[in-house]
C-alpha cells in the first residue's frame, strides 16, 4: 500500500508542467569522416507557439538524440516528443537506416555523429539554436534504435546519459559494446515484450553495461509496442497483445523518462528521489538499481562528499585518517585529475576549480567511488 508521503510526493512530482510549445524542422547534415554521409532529421524543440521553423523559446535547453524501431519513423514517437519538448528538452530524431535492412553499425555512428554535433551547435551563430543548447546529451532509442543507442554511447565524446526502450540485440552486437558503455544508462523492459524478448535482448544488454550508475526498469506486462503510438508497423509484432495499455506504458515511460533526464541532464536531487522511490508510487514496476553513487545520495562505502553540485571545492568525510590516492573520471572514463586524498580529523578537500562543468566519478584506492557535479 502506498504510503501518504509517496501520495503526496508523486502528486506533487507528476504533476505536467507544461511550459513550452513545440517547434519543428527538418534538417539533413553531414559526417566528412565518413564520404559526407547524409544524415537527415526532424528536430522538435522548445517554442513560444506550435509550428514548423518557429523560433527557439529563449533560455537553453539539453538535447536527446533518439534512434527509431525497425521500419518507424519519427511520428511512431509523438507521445515522446510532446512530453519531454514541453518540458524543456530538444529531441534530435535520426531518421537514417529506415528500411529493411538497416546497417546497425551506420545507425550507432549517425547517433554518437549527431550527439557529438550538436554539443557545439549552440556556439555557431549561423544555427536556429545558437545560444539555445545546454551542454548536456543524451542518446536514447525504441528496440533497433535502442541497441543502435549503446553502439553510439561507445563512440560519442559528448553524451551524458542513455536510455533504452526496449533495447534490441543488434550486428554488431549491442550486448557486447555494452562493456565499454560507462555513462549512466536506463533500460526499460515491457515483461510481455513480443518483438524483443526481454531474457535475449535487454537483460543482457543491461547486465553487460559497464555503468557505474545504472537502471533496469520492468513494465509489468507491458509490450514492445506500447512505447510507440497506435498505427505504426509495430503493431504488427503484437497484434494478440492483452496486456498493460498503451495509455499506462506511456505514463510510466514519460514519467521515468523526465526523472532520468533530469538527473542526469539537469543535476536534479529531487527527480533522483522519484527514480529511486517509482516502485513504491505505483504497482506496475519493478525497478532493478546498480550505483555506486547517485547524485543526491552522495554516500560511498562510509564516505560522504559535499557540496554536490560543487563549485572550487569537493570536500570528503571518512571514518579514516591519513592518505589516499584518488582519480577523477570523466563521462568518458578519462582521468582528468589524480592525487593524493590527506585526510585530518576525519577530512580532506580536493579543488576543483581547474575542473570544466560537467558530471565526474572519483575513484578511490580503497574501492569507494562517488559520482559529483562540478557547475
Amino acid at each position: 500500500m502506498k504510503s501518504l508521503y509517496t501520495l503526496i510526493f508523486s502528486l506533487c512530482v507528476f504533476t505536467l508542467r507544461a511550459q513550452f510549445a513545440v517547434g519543428h524542422s527538418s534538417e539533413s547534415y553531414t559526417d566528412p569522416a565518413r564520404a559526407n554521409r547524409s544524415i537527415t532529421c526532424e528536430i522538435y524543440y522548445p517554442a513560444d507557439a506550435n509550428g514548423d521553423n518557429v523560433p527557439v523559446a529563449a533560455g537553453q535547453f539539453p538535447f536527446v538524440v533518439f534512434g527509431h524501431g525497425f521500419v518507424m519513423d519519427y511520428t511512431a514517437y509523438g507521445n515522446i516528443t510532446e512530453a519531454l519538448v514541453s518540458e524543456g528538452f530538444v529531441m534530435i530524431y535520426v531518421e537514417t537506416e529506415g528500411g529493411f535492412a538497416p546497417v546497425h553499425s551506420d545507425f550507432g555512428l549517425d547517433l554518437a555523429y549527431m550527439a557529438d554535433h550538436f554539443y557545439n551547435e549552440s556556439a555557431n551563430a549561423a544555427s536556429p539554436f545558437y545560444n539555445r543548447l545546454e551542454d548536456r546529451c543524451a542518446i536514447m532509442g525504441h528496440s533497433m534504435g535502442g541497441g543502435a543507442t549503446w553502439l553510439a554511447a561507445t563512440t560519442s565524446i559528448s553524451v551524458d546519459c542513455i536510455a533504452g526502450l526496449a533495447p534490441a540485440e543488434t550486428n554488431p552486437s549491442a550486448i557486447d559494446a555494452a562493456s565499454s558503455v560507462s555513462v549512466p544508462a536506463i533500460v526499460l523492459s515491457g515483461s510481455s515484450d513480443a518483438v524483443t524478448v526481454p531474457a535475449d535482448n535487454h537483460s543482457p544488454i543491461f547486465e553487460s553495461t559497464a555503468s557505474a550508475c545504472k537502471y533496469f526498469v520492468n513494465i509489468v506486462e507491458g509490450s514492445h509496442c506500447g512505447y510507440a503510438n497506435s498505427g505504426s508497423l509495430c503493431d504488427f509484432g503484437e497484434l494478440f497483445f492483452a496486456g498493460l495499455s498503451r495509455e499506462e506504458q506511456q505514463q510510466i515511460t514519460h514519467e521515468l523518462l523526465l526523472a532520468w533526464f533530469d538527473v542526469y541532464l539537469r543535476d536534479s536531487s529531487s527527480s533522483n528521489e522519484v527514480l529511486q522511490l517509482y516502485d513504491e508510487m505505483q504497482g506496475n514496476t519493478e525497478t532493478t538499481i546498480e550505483c555506486v553513487v547517485s547524485v543526491a545520495n552522495s554516500h560511498a562505502q562510509g564516505m560522504l562528499v559535499f557540496p554536490n553540485p560543487c563549485s572550487e571545492s569537493l570536500f570528503l568525510e571518512s571514518d579514516a585518517n591519513g592518505t589516499k590516492t584518488y582519480s577523477v573520471m570523466d563521462l568518458t572514463g578519462r582521468v582528468v585529475v589524480s592525487g593524493t586524498l590527506m585526510f585530518s580529523s576525519g577530512r580532506a578537500e580536493v579543488s576543483t576549480v581547474l575542473l570544466p562543468a560537467g558530471v565526474y566519478t572519483m575513484r578511490v584506492d580503497d574501492g569507494s567511488g562517488v559520482r559529483f557535479v562540478k557547475r
